[in-house]
């Protein structure tokens, strides 16, 4: 993750509180661009979250939809959303799903 974000800009947006995505700033020695908790998006998944508050925040670092590329382990709530917005998609498959 250090790596990659000499390169580009790195946002998180999380089903966690604020003081968590702290947490796990510290714990991967990494700060990001953007931090969003659900909350600040106006609550959790599956229901909850507009991906709008992030967005408007990656804006003011000059990133566009289409220069974003949303990472997730949620299907297939997350990609609907985030292509309708113009906004590329990978899964990440935790459960090994995929097999």
């Amino acid at each position: 993750l250090q790596y990659l974000m000499r390169y580009v800009s790195v946002a998180l947006l999380s089903n966690t509180d604020g003081p968590t995505l702290e947490t796990i700033s510290r714990r991967l020695e990494v700060r990001f661009d953007v931090m969003l908790s659900a909350m600040e998006a106006g609550g959790v998944q599956p229901r909850g979250h507009s991906f709008e508050p992030l967005y408007k925040r990656a804006r003011k670092l000059g990133i566009g939809p289409a220069q974003m590329l949303h990472v997730s382990a949620s299907l297939p709530h997350d990609p609907a959303r985030v292509a309708t917005l113009g906004t590329s998609w990978a899964w990440i498959d935790r459960r090994n799903r995929g097999k």
